[in-house]
């Protein structure tokens, strides 16, 4: 199974969790220092619990003409979609070939 690159898991809504190995790894592909992509990219979730990535027109900051700018080192929680995600309303969805 392979991504269709749709874009949807950069449309779903609610947060994208960050681990600090995410945080390390798409800060360095963005060759920015980590204090730098958090100031930028991030927003401090709800439960002030962790962070989140931020969104730009209720989409992913990341998502650009339907394609992710940092797909090679994309979250854990976009790697896992929609494969571990406890999904009750998508039935019928088909998002990888």
């Amino acid at each position: 199974m392979g991504c269709k690159k749709c874009g949807t898991c950069c449309r779903w809504g609610g947060y994208v969790h960050l681990t600090h190995d995410d945080i390390k790894n798409i800060s360095s592909f963005l060759d920015i220092e980590e204090n730098e992509f958090v100031d930028k990219y991030t927003v401090l979730t709800a439960n002030r619990q962790g962070l989140s990535l931020s969104e730009k027109n209720d989409n992913c900051v990341f998502l650009n003409e339907n394609k992710c700018e940092i797909y090679p080192v994309r979250p854990q929680q976009c790697i896992d979609f929609p494969k571990t995600w406890k999904l009750t309303d998508m039935k019928g969805c088909n998002f990888f070939d």
